[in-house]
């Protein structure tokens, strides 16, 4: 089965009218696509947010492992 384009998801996710009629048919019956998409609207949602998101410093065990 193919999917959606990544393109076509992303402008999606920004609000923007993209794809066709047979995406939009897609779109209803795949929930592949339609997580891509929840994904893809969140990450949007958030840089879009007023606020900056509070990161947090990894445990060094994790830098330990980047450095390896």
């Amino acid at each position: 089965m193919s999917h959606l384009e990544p393109e076509v998801l992303a402008l999606r996710a920004l609000g923007e009218q993209a794809g066709t009629p047979d995406d939009d048919a897609h779109l209803a019956a795949c929930a592949h696509c339609r997580d891509e998409l929840d994904q893809l609207t969140g990450v949007t949602a958030l840089a879009r947010a007023d606020s900056r998101p509070t990161l947090r410093t990894p445990p060094a065990g994790i830098w330990a492992a980047i450095v390896r």
